[in-house]
């Protein structure tokens, strides 16, 4: 299969079609690192003499389009590696209700747009708590469902309770370092 997608992609190079083979790579459903390690391949096939009447400039847009596209999967490479291999130093308290306070809390964090992902774009909200999760050693993958239960089984009070906390903790804070 590799070598079948390898062979396709020598002759895209050589024809240089750079945004069919962006499209070819795109569809392989290959991971990234093998998409890279399949178009070095086929690159090191082709040779400057495969530029025999072609359009130099052509030739060198082509280049450049290319290398955007594999630093865009470099990129994509080094968020997946971040979030595929991070080391939990940390975990959610025992306390009775910690886990249901730390959901409130990152969905505030996330509706306040405190947080982006590295290339500026404010992540879908299911993808942070999921991932803030694997960071913690918890599965918030239902956060929605823990956050209305909370809503259901108890008022107002009880939901806001954490970030009144936050704040009066957050004010004897201040006013101890402003006294000193």
């Amino acid at each position: 299969m590799e070598k079948e997608i390898e062979n396709k992609l020598k002759q895209v190079i050589k024809k240089f079609n750079f945004k069919l083979l962006k499209e070819e790579l795109d569809k392989s459903n290959l991971s990234n690192v093998q998409q890279i390690i399949i178009l070095k391949e086929a690159i090191k096939e082709c040779t400057l003499s495969d530029l025999d009447d072609y359009h130099y400039e052509s030739f060198i847009s082509g280049c450049n389009y290319l290398i955007r596209h594999l630093l865009e999967i470099q990129s994509l490479l080094k968020e997946e590696n971040s979030i595929s291999n991070p080391q939990q130093v940390f975990k959610i308290s025992e306390k009775k209700g910690a886990k249901t306070d730390i959901i409130r809390i990152l969905n505030a964090i996330y509706e306040l747009q405190l947080i982006e992902k590295t290339n500026k774009q404010l992540p879908a909200k299911d993808f942070f708590m999921r991932q803030m999760g694997d960071y913690l050693g918890v599965d918030l993958s239902h956060y929605d469902v823990n956050l209305s239960q909370a809503l259901s089984n108890s008022g107002m009070e009880a939901n806001v309770e954490v970030f009144e906390k936050m704040k009066k903790l957050t004010i004897e804070t201040i006013t101890k370092r402003l006294s000193q």
